[in-house]
Order: C-alpha cells, then structure tokens, then sequence
C-alpha cells in the first residue's frame, strides 16, 4: 500500500511524451534556434567590428565596464543550479519545495535585471549612448533583448511558483516546468557567451 501511495503521488509529475507535448518541446526549440541565430548574428556583427578596428575599443569610445557584468554572471549560473534543483523537487513530488526553489531562481532573475539596469546606467555615464555608433549600438542591442527574454522568463517561473502554491498536484505541472527551465537555461548560456565576448576578449 505505501509503494502504491508513492507511486500515486509522484504519477502527476511524470513525464509525459504525448504528441502535445512533443509539439511543445519541438516549438521551444524552433523558437530558441531562431533566437540563438539573432544573437549569434549581432555577435558576428561585433566581431567583425572589433577586428577590422586597429584599436579597441574605438578610438573616444571607453571599454565596457566588467564588475556588474561579472556578478551578474555569477547570478545567472546560481539560478540555472536552483532551477535544476526546482526539476528535481518536482520530478520527486516535492510541489512546495518546487514553488520555493521556482520563487528563489525568479528572485534571482530579478537581481539579474536590477543589475543591468546599474550596468546600462554606468554605460551611459561612461559616455556610450544608445544608436551614437555600431559600437555603442551593440552593446545596447545584445544587452537590451536579453533583458527583455530574461523579464519574460522571471514572469513565467514566478507564475509557476505560485500555480505550485496553490495546487499541489497539476498534469502538465512538469512539462511546463521543464520547457521554461530549457528556457531560463538558454537564457543563461546566451550571457556567458556575451559575457565572454564583450567583457572578457
């Protein structure tokens, strides 16, 4: 009787490979795909920029600062640690332990915003002005729609905190679950990699 209880338990957040949520899964990816070209392009863009110059940064122009950058990466892989945390509780039927570790990574994403916010305003305060050149342009670009994608992502994983709050038990609860974490990872790789590339080389 106890293992069937378990069993019970845990079935709500078992994986399920239906036809929707292969569709689902799949439209994730497409969508990421589309996205990773967009910021793969403004990259190349600033590569190409960066090594046809025979200085950097260009001649007026001040190098981007490092230290918010640099926190906030610490911060994106914390959260990316606590969302996998959050997948784990859930996939165990631990629904509260999930909403609480959910709550901590959207708290984390809006650290991660505030930051930015600091990060653009100091830009601006070192004399990069948004659309003054490609340079400055970039920079705000890259740094912009990133933002934006991260606010969308906090959004999302504090509604499932909530949503596991208020009913324990849900049939998609872990489909959802694991499409936004695919999501909020992405997110937090696509910043390493601006991290490295605009802050670092």
């Amino acid at each position: 009787m106890s293992a069937a209880r378990d069993l019970s338990a845990v079935a709500p957040y078992a994986p399920e490979q239906s036809a929707d949520h292969r569709r689902t899964m799949l439209g994730l990816k497409i969508f990421l795909v589309s996205l990773g070209v967009f910021f793969g392009a403004l990259l190349v863009l600033y590569a190409m920029l960066r090594w046809s110059l025979p200085e950097w940064p260009p001649a007026g122009q001040p190098a981007f600062p490092i230290l918010l950058p640099t926190l906030n990466t610490g911060v994106v892989w914390i959260s990316s640690a606590v969302i996998h945390a959050a997948l784990g509780a859930l996939r165990t039927a631990k629904p509260r332990r999930f909403g609480q570790l959910m709550l901590v990574t959207a708290n984390l994403g809006a650290v991660f915003l505030a930051l930015q916010v600091l990060l653009f305003r100091q830009a601006v305060g070192m004399g990069l002005q948004v659309g003054s050149n490609v340079y400055s342009a970039v920079f705000f670009t890259l740094a912009g729609v990133h933002a934006v994608h991260v606010l969308v992502g906090v959004t999302a994983l504090a509604a499932l905190a909530l949503m596991a709050f208020r009913a324990p038990t849900g049939r998609n609860r872990l489909i959802r679950a694991r499409m936004w974490a695919t999501y909020w990872h992405f997110m937090g790789a696509v910043w390493t990699i601006m991290y490295v590339a605009l802050f670092l080389v």
